[in-house]
């Protein structure tokens, strides 16, 4: 099996085995930038920045189209502000 391959059946058996736990009503606190496998297994996200919970709710409620989120990383600070949606 390459390397992609591979590593698409681990992401998925991933998924299996928290959709597993979720339905057993468990909670699990998962750490990605891959908002597409979030998506499938997540009930609620929160965005953290430095250290501290900066929104959360469930992924409809935080990409609504009245809301935009900017992050600006940088190695020594991180910052977020809530922008309008542009029309």
């Amino acid at each position: 099996m390459n390397p992609p391959t591979a590593l698409i059946r681990c992401r998925k058996e991933i998924r299996d085995v928290l959709t597993e736990v979720k339905q057993q009503g468990k909670t699990v606190f998962i750490n990605s930038h891959m908002l597409s496998e979030l998506e499938m297994v997540c009930d609620r996200v929160a965005i953290l920045v430095g250290g501290r919970v900066a929104k959360q709710g469930t992924i409809d409620q935080l990409s609504e189209a009245k809301q935009r989120y900017e992050m600006n990383m940088s190695r020594q600070t991180a910052s977020h502000r809530p922008m309008r949606a542009s029309r």
